[in-house]
């Protein structure tokens, strides 16, 4: 246990809501808000063409530089490497509270065992009174995306691991989550176009962690072009 270690635990609708409303301070920024369109690219030696297609409507931009942070199911990655075979780490989470899990140090704790996850399992205390249990597991773009079989019996076998720590525990779920993590190759982008974040892959194989490189890898970028 790394005691010197500090993890931020950041509310990301709270902090996606900051980056809106920053970008709104700027008149040069134009965000699209809506649900995720339908992207297609055209390259061309000196600039992006871009097509946004939703039900209702088709937008076309033309663009110098094209940044691609579209998160690790990115559509703009799978049109720069379309042979690539992507893979991901599938995390499904709860969000409980538990006197007896209360009771432990608040670290971050991570939990490895082939009975478990063929990934890994932990538990990131987020308040004083709620603790973030969460399962992972490998999976590959066209296995099943639901949280079937494996992912209860991994949580079953993680509750059963921490009932032989602490001993009998009192569970009550104040919410389920899911989501992706990359696994597999870094790829920063091709001729005008950028990848960041998990659409480069950028994520800590440990932890899952993906903001901190999300935003160093945003910093890398928005210097390279303004040099560019």
């Amino acid at each position: 246990v790394h005691k010197s270690t500090k993890l931020l635990n950041v509310n990301r609708a709270l902090f996606d809501n900051y980056l809106r409303e920053e970008l709104r301070k700027k008149n040069e920024v134009t965000i699209i808000e809506g649900k995720e369109p339908t992207i297609s690219i055209k390259q061309y030696k000196e600039k992006v063409n871009v097509s946004l297609q939703t039900i209702s409507r088709t937008e076309t931009i033309e663009t110098k530089v094209l940044v691609g942070a579209d998160g690790a199911r990115s559509q703009i990655r799978a049109i720069l490497y379309p042979q690539e075979k992507k893979q991901f780490g599938l995390i499904s989470q709860w969000r409980v509270q538990s006197p007896q899990l209360a009771e432990l140090p608040p670290y971050f704790y991570m939990i490895f065992g082939k009975n478990i996850s063929d990934l890994y399992a932990y538990l990131i205390f987020k308040q004083p009174d709620q603790i973030l249990l969460g399962v992972g597991r490998r999976i590959q773009e066209g296995m099943s995306q639901t949280t079937g079989t494996p992912i209860q019996k991994a949580r079953m076998q993680l509750l059963q691991r921490l009932t032989e720590r602490v001993g009998p525990i009192n569970l009550t779920v104040l919410r389920r989550e899911t989501g992706r993590i990359p696994l597999g190759e870094i790829h920063a982008g091709k001729g005008q176009i950028l990848l960041v974040g998990d659409a480069a892959g950028l994520c800590h194989p440990f932890s899952g962690e993906g903001i901190r490189f999300a935003i160093e890898s945003g910093i890398l970028a928005a210097e390279s072009i303004a040099v560019y």
